[in-house]
């Protein structure tokens, strides 16, 4: 196993400290969806929901 000094964990945690702050700067921006993006949902919302694919499906598929 490697050493590892305070030094070395101080840094990781001041890095990951700078991350997170980062992290919640971009979740408190108000982000607009793009209108391709709107017009999809807006579809979707429209489709029966026979046409989609059941949860287990998508598992019995990509399992």
């Amino acid at each position: 196993m490697e050493n590892v000094t305070l030094n070395k964990v101080y840094e990781k945690l001041v890095r990951l400290s700078r991350e997170v702050e980062q992290m919640k700067h971009w979740m408190a921006e108000d982000f607009e969806l793009a209108d391709d993006v709107v017009l999809e949902i807006e579809l979707s919302k429209k489709k029966p929901k026979k046409e989609f694919v059941s949860h287990e499906e998508m598992r019995k598929e990509f399992s």
